[in-house]
């Protein structure tokens, strides 16, 4: 069956003090492994931009409500995020695969999520680089029910109070027969 994969939210294990080179390398065996199997991959960027406008409170407040273990510092963080976001670029080109950049305004006071107003239009975007010549109106929407299903899905492995756990993958099933694999 044809595969298509999404690399996202790659910066997120910064701020566990993940060294970049480690992450980097990291996504390069993803990126590889999906070459492998000619996956048709989308690869986001990180958000730079919104990283780099951070004040020195704001990533504190952040840091401390999400991550209060981490002794990152600002600098440290905004630095990883320019050098891992330029890797992956080159990583995905490298690869032929395809790098999706974000939008600055898709971001508010918390710099790393998509604002959930342009949810629908990031969706929109990515899944048209899957399908380029299919319109959005025929790729359709997917049911509350299906909505909530997605969301549920673990992925293969996940830290919850400090222990690791596993899923086997795929972890679902689509009503179209399509499986969904998260790691």
């Amino acid at each position: 069956m044809p595969t298509s994969a999404l690399v996202t939210d790659i910066g997120n294990d910064i701020l566990y003090e993940v060294a970049p080179n480690r992450l980097i390398g990291w996504v390069a065996e993803c990126l590889d492994r999906l070459v492998r199997i000619d996956a048709k991959t989308v690869v986001t960027e990180l958000p730079v931009v919104s990283v780099s406008q951070l004040s020195q409170g704001r990533f504190l407040l952040m840091r401390t409500l999400f991550y209060p273990r981490s002794r990152l510092t600002l600098a440290a963080a905004q630095s990883s995020v320019a050098e891992i976001n330029a890797e992956v670029i080159k990583l995905a080109k490298e690869r032929k695969q395809t790098v999706f950049p974000v939008q600055n305004r898709w971001y508010g006071f918390d710099p790393v999520h998509v604002l959930r107003r342009y949810h629908r239009q990031m969706w929109s975007e990515i899944l048209l680089r899957w399908r380029p010549d299919q319109p959005l109106s025929e790729l359709g929407r997917s049911s509350l029910a299906e909505s909530l299903y997605l969301v549920t899905l673990p992925p293969r492995e996940r830290k919850f109070f400090g222990f690791s756990r596993w899923r086997v993958q795929p972890s679902g099933v689509l009503s179209d027969g399509s499986t969904v694999s998260l790691y």
